[in-house]
């Protein structure tokens, strides 16, 4: 059954915590107890696990067992360009014109944005049967079309989205004159980061970064959930840095002469961060993107970055915790293992944050300290606090509590598997030491650390784990 489309009101307004937009609008919580908190590290494995296991190109890359000489099949199970073009891509477009299910329309879309994205495929219809989906009243067929959008990554589908982020007058011809809604406009966001994440195109991202800010900074009517993927857009959408230091007027963005650049959008999300009269949970997105965007930047931007984290997960810090548990994220990818002062304080800030304080807190310390030390850096003594962190975290392995050990397994492994993606030594004893947990009486441990030399890919623990598989073990 079609689903009806959400009744909302007669004229954008903007949001307050006290009214949020349209009856589809979160409603933001007041305080800082938020029930679904979980410290299990399978949660965080649930979320953040598939880059770590790589199943996709694992699987693309495994030797088949038929097919022949002159069978059409490649070298695994990824097929040939030629099926591809000539039998995928047909089949598609079939579906997208002839089928009546909602569902296979929207797979199709998917599909068929995937593999047009750095193709020239001859008579896609991907375009026009998104903008017709557009237009329609099933909220899902919408949102499939904006994903689609942003998957092909193209200048045209990246302009549609965009109207449709800042609510313009050709968004509403797309809407058949409708006022677009605060979820479409949410999905809309979501769509044009993708677009912005996946582009080679500099110039494209870097207006997706533009018009993304300006929205972000000067549309009053934007609902909660809408200032959340904004500023989601605006990490994935970096601008050009700017020769020299100017002075950012945020109050000025929206003029036809307004100044943007990297720095813009830096200031644009430390200035919202550090507005405590907003609700602590829209705050907390704020981290994140600022963190993604000064990597690479002006020293500057990092430095004062790192600041604002460092400052909000320390002991005399009164955040709440959703906002520490985001700087403690935030602060993984700003960090890298050299011998910087600034690199040095935030792996200090980390390894206090691990060591005292609320438990989610003190878990994803460890696992954001791994990821972080894991880049060599390309400052003075690359990969100098490697050692540190490394005791550490082998520390916890050996003799946490609770489950402490276990995230410990899980970030060790994290530190390994950043330390091969950089091309650089794993270090020595840290698959030793993930190998002798995997014996452990304690389950929670081995069974961490399990998955930890999966994702090592240590083959030396192959019969470690069988044996540990094949026992009389819990679950």
């Amino acid at each position: 059954m079609p689903m009806a489309p959400p009744v909302m009101p007669a004229a954008p307004t903007p949001w307050l915590p006290s009214m949020p937009v349209g009856p589809d609008a979160v409603q933001p919580v007041t305080g800082d107890a938020r029930p679904g908190y979980s410290t299990a590290w399978q949660q965080w494995w649930r979320y953040n696990g598939d880059p770590y296991l790589n199943l996709r190109t694992l699987v693309a890359g495994m030797s088949t067992t038929t097919g022949g000489a002159g069978s059409g099949v490649g070298s695994g199970y990824r097929p040939s360009e030629s099926q591809i073009l000539e039998t995928v891509v047909p089949a598609l477009q079939a579906s997208l014109e002839e089928s009546s299910s909602t569902e296979i329309v929207r797979g199709a879309m998917i599909a068929l944005a995937r593999i047009g994205r750095g193709r020239d495929i001859k008579g896609l219809t991907l375009d026009h049967a998104a903008r017709f989906y557009l237009g329609e009243e099933h909220q899902a067929s919408i949102e499939a079309s904006l994903v689609a959008l942003g998957l092909r990554s193209g200048d045209e589908g990246a302009d549609i989205l965009l109207h449709l982020v800042q609510n313009t007058d050709e968004a509403r011809e797309l809407r058949n004159g409708e006022w677009v809604d605060s979820r479409t406009r949410v999905f809309a966001t979501y769509g044009v980061a993708l677009a912005a994440s996946r582009s080679d195109d500099s110039e494209l991202v870097a207006h997706i970064g533009q018009e993304v800010t300006r929205t972000f900074v000067t549309d009053e009517t934007a609902a909660f959930e809408h200032h959340v993927a904004l500023m989601l857009a605006m990490g994935l959408a970096p601008m050009t840095e700017c020769d020299g230091s100017i002075a950012v007027d945020l109050s000025s963005l929206d003029g036809d002469d307004a100044h943007f650049c990297r720095g813009t959008q830096i200031v644009a999300l430390v200035d919202y961060f550090e507005d405590t009269d907003r609700p602590f949970e829209l705050r907390a997105h704020a981290a994140v993107p600022m963190a993604r965007l000064s990597v690479g930047a002006d020293p500057e931007y990092k430095e004062r970055v790192a600041e604002i984290l460092i400052d909000a997960i320390s002991s005399r810090s009164k955040e709440a915790a959703a906002v520490r548990h985001s700087c403690v994220a935030a602060l993984g990818v700003l960090g890298d293992g050299d011998d910087d002062k600034i690199d040095k304080d935030i792996r200090t800030a980390l390894l206090a944050s691990a060591s005292r304080g609320e438990e989610l807190q003190r878990r994803l310390s460890m696992v954001t300290l791994a990821k972080a030390t894991a880049r060599q850096g390309d400052g003075k003594n690359s990969g100098r606090g490697l050692a540190r962190v490394q005791n550490q975290l082998e520390k916890q392995l050996a003799t946490g509590r609770g489950d402490m050990s276990a995230w410990a397994a899980l970030s060790l492994s994290l530190l390994g598997h950043g330390r091969n993606a950089e091309h650089a030594a794993v270090p020595s004893g840290l698959a030793s030491a993930l190998r002798d947990a995997v014996a452990s009486r304690s389950d929670v441990r081995a069974a961490a650390s399990a998955l930890a030399v999966g994702v090592l890919r240590d083959y030396e623990s192959y019969a470690q784990v069988l044996e540990r598989l094949e026992d009389d073990q819990p679950d």
